[in-house]
Parts: C-alpha cells; sequence; structure tokens
C-alpha cells in the first residue's frame, strides 16, 4: 500500500475494527500530536506555553500529554488558541475528518439529559428533578461529553436574565469531571443549602485581590449580593456562608436558548 492509501497517523484504517473507547482514544491522540506540534512550531516550551496561557503551573500541559487528563478541555483549547493563534480551528478540521470517518459515524449523541431547574430563590426538597420527571433534550452533546457524566440544567428566572431569557437550557460538566481550573468569568451551577432545603442557582466566578466572589445576572435587588467562596478551589469541597452551605454542581459547557416549554 503506497502513502496515498494510508490512513491519516493516528486514524485506524478503515478495514480495521475497533472498540467505542478506542475510536475516542485515537481522535484524542490526534489532539496531543497537534497541541505538540503548535507549540513546537511557536518554539515554546510546554512550561513557556502555560505560563503565557495564564496558568500558574505547566501540570495542566503535561497531564494532557501524559494521558492522566484524558480529554481536551474547552478551557486548555480557548488559552492555547490565545497563545497560538489558529490551534481552536485545527483542532475543529481534525475533529470533522476524523468523526467523519465510517468507523466514527456512531460517536455523536445529540442529547442530555435534564437534570436540574436553576432559579434563584426557589427552596426544594432536593437539588435534582425527580428521575421519572426527567427529560432527553435535543443539543448538540457528543459521546465523550456524556461519558464524563454532562447533564442539562434548566435555567429560569430570577437570577441571570440580564444575560440569558427565561427557559435557556445549559449544558453542565460535573465539576469532578471538568478539566479546566476555575477561574474568573467561568460560570457554575451552584446549590445553596439551607437545612434540609436546597436552592439551585447559575452564578459567575468573580476574583478580586485575591478573593472569589459568585455573582449572579439579575435585575432583582433581593438576589444581587455576591456570596464569597474559599479561593484558590477546584470546586470540590463544600464551604458555608453565613447559615447556609454551598456547593459547585457543575460547570457550564453549552448553553442553548429559546426553549418552548417553560419548567417549573
Amino acid at each position: 500500500m503506497d502513502s496515498a492509501d494510508k490512513a491519516p497517523e493516528g486514524e485506524p484504517a478503515e478495514n480495521v475494527e475497533l472498540s467505542m473507547e478506542e475510536r475516542l482514544h485515537a481522535l484524542e491522540e490526534r489532539r496531543r500530536k497537534l497541541l505538540k506540534q503548535y507549540i513546537k512550531d511557536a518554539n515554546l516550551t510546554p512550561k513557556e506555553a502555560a505560563r503565557r496561557a495564564g496558568y500558574s503551573q505547566p501540570s495542566v500541559l503535561y497531564n494532557y500529554f501524559s494521558g492522566r487528563t484524558t480529554v481536551l478541555s474547552k478551557d486548555l483549547m480557548r488559552r492555547m488558541n490565545k497563545v497560538m493563534p489558529g490551534f481552536a480551528g485545527a483542532v475543529a478540521n481534525i475533529d470533522a475528518s476524523v468523526k467523519a470517518a465510517p468507523q466514527f459515524q456512531d460517536i455523536g449523541l445529540r442529547s442530555v439529559r435534564m437534570k436540574m431547574v436553576a432559579r434563584i430563590g426557589m427552596l426544594r426538597a432536593k437539588s435534582e428533578i425527580a428521575a421519572d420527571d426527567q427529560t432527553e433534550e435535543p443539543v448538540p452533546i457528543d459521546r465523550i461529553q456524556r461519558a464524563a457524566g454532562a447533564f442539562g440544567v434548566w435555567l429560569l428566572t430570577p437570577g441571570f436574565e440580564l444575560v440569558y431569557p427565561n427557559n435557556t437550557l445549559l449544558v453542565c460538566m460535573p465539576v469532578t469531571r471538568y478539566q479546566g481550573p476555575l477561574c474568573a468569568g467561568l460560570r457554575v451551577v451552584v446549590e445553596r443549602m439551607r437545612g434540609a432545603r436546597v436552592e439551585v442557582s447559575l452564578r459567575e466566578i468573580a476574583v478580586e485581590a485575591a478573593r472569589a466572589y459568585l455573582l449572579t445576572r439579575t435585575a432583582s435587588l433581593a438576589y444581587q449580593a455576591p456570596v464569597s467562596m474559599p479561593w484558590p478551589s477546584d470546586g470540590t469541597r463544600v464551604w458555608k456562608n453565613g447559615e447556609d452551605r454551598f456547593s459547585i454542581a457543575g460547570v457550564v459547557i453549552g448553553v442553548y436558548i429559546n426553549f418552548e416549554f417553560a419548567r417549573t
């Protein structure tokens, strides 16, 4: 077989039967090789690339290159694209070419399970929607995200209506599975626990003078007070603020608006 007939590097030949795990691994290996090549072409070391991207430690890159971090996160891709313009587009081209191959056609899974309703000021017995009432909604989500535990949240007003309208659908990654670090500007789904009841809301992380706060985006004066949170933080531990306890349930990775049916 001459070079014109060979499958692209990192992509399996069409006549090779691969498991889904092997297919996804092959796709991620191409992303790793691409990032390494971009860093090399920019005459940077991983440590220098991480520093320019705003990371305090280069471990985020070394963990990805070694496979300890299994998936290229959106945060890492976005930051690397700022350091090396064109990287995100090259990743998109790889994803499109690999997933267009016949053996990758079943990777796509265009639905998400809706597990929560976020509305500030609404205290409920449980943070999650009852299992029998959870629905699958048709939004773009791939099998990698689904396998990592991505879930859907209905965003209702009040809480974030200055940015997103009522019935916005949020796709979230559990904070324990989110690959990037928590940082200013990131939007997170927060659980506020008071006694045996819990409120779920969408908030944005803000950092000022080495202190972090969770902000709403609402016109309602009653809900505009920021909530302080531990900093730095990976978001995995519960903390107390006044009489309430707080935790971060997930990080928003996708937003879809103008859904017709209301959730109450």
